[in-house]
């Protein structure tokens, strides 16, 4: 049995590596956003926040989307 479990997690080790590194990314895009957002003043700052928003919705939504399609292997 724990033979089993070594074999799945090699296997598993990949899609994990893949995920980490897509997670590195994704904080990199908001760390942008947020240094933008923290740099700018009056209307740009209101937009500057909804664009740190709408990433953040935006990674959410994908984020769910690749847990539904690994939870139903």
């Amino acid at each position: 049995m724990q033979g089993m479990d070594q074999q799945k997690h090699r296997e598993m080790m990949p899609m994990h590596a893949k995920m980490m590194e897509e997670q590195k990314k994704q904080d990199a895009e908001i760390d942008k956003l947020r240094a933008e957002m923290n740099a700018a003043s009056g209307e740009k700052r209101v937009d500057a926040i909804v664009a740190v928003l709408n990433k953040l919705i935006e990674q959410r939504k994908i984020m769910n989307e690749n847990m539904a399609v690994h939870l139903d292997k």
